[in-house]
């Protein structure tokens, strides 16, 4: 007798993360953060990430 073999859900895990941080400097304080899911988990994401500073100021993103 031959075993069948299992069934896969075909179906694509998707992925809905949020959060929201707030931080309060009273001078220009350097940071550095990591808030993304994991590159490899890109296909995953329903939505795009985003950051917002305010005030606006520039950022640079890393990947580790």
């Amino acid at each position: 007798m031959r075993e069948e073999p299992p069934v896969r859900d075909t179906r694509a895990m998707q992925i809905r993360a949020g959060f929201e941080l707030i931080y309060e400097c009273p001078a220009a304080t350097p940071m550095i953060l990591m808030l993304t899911i994991h590159s490899t988990r890109a296909p995953d994401v329903l939505v795009p990430d985003r950051l917002v500073i305010t005030p606006t100021l520039p950022i640079s993103a890393y990947r580790d």
